[in-house]
């Protein structure tokens, strides 16, 4: 899985759901490290990394988006 600030690894077009093992894109305005920190220590602890495995994940304060493979 990928952690990232390029918001081009969000884009469903070019990686669809369910072609990668999972990304998860931070979102910010403010891109100092200590926000990205906070933002991935967050997701962390609110979430199992599990539940992500496939998935085009935003997070950014305030919200979380998640686009998950299509069902098999």
């Amino acid at each position: 899985m990928i952690v990232t600030v390029d918001r081009g690894f969000g884009d469903i077009r070019r990686y669809p759901p369910g072609t990668h093992p999972g990304m998860v894109v931070v979102h910010a305005r403010n891109l100092r490290t200590s926000t990205i920190l906070m933002l991935v220590a967050t997701l962390l602890t609110d979430h199992d990394f599990a539940e992500f495995v496939g998935c085009n994940v935003v997070v950014e304060p305030g919200a979380l988006r998640i686009r998950r493979p299509p069902a098999e």
